[in-house]
């Protein structure tokens, strides 16, 4: 059992870490993309990671909580979710 959840824990470290290259080396190309045009118009362009900072900036500006929500209800739809996925874990340990 132990040995499943370690295999998940690994898939989704795998694929964190090559969506976290995707985002990079996208934000890179499009910045060298925008570099490249801005010469071919003869003007000197923004800086090649001008879009990778716009990102982190947007991304640590936006809230995640909406603000029309309920506190309450907002947290406890995490804290059922956290119930039904802990409940499930101890059914497939039982089953292993």
């Amino acid at each position: 059992h132990l040995q499943d959840i370690s295999g998940i824990m690994n898939l989704m470290a795998d694929i964190l870490i090559n969506v976290i290259i995707a985002f990079l080396a996208g934000s890179l190309l499009l910045g060298l993309h925008r570099k490249v045009i801005a010469r071919v118009q003869l003007r000197p362009g923004p800086p090649i990671i001008q879009h990778l900072l716009h990102s982190l900036k947007f991304f640590f500006k936006e809230s995640s909580f909406p603000k029309t929500a309920s506190m309450p209800f907002y947290v406890g739809i995490v804290v059922i979710l956290a119930i039904i996925w802990r409940s499930e874990e101890r059914r497939v340990g039982k089953e292993c």
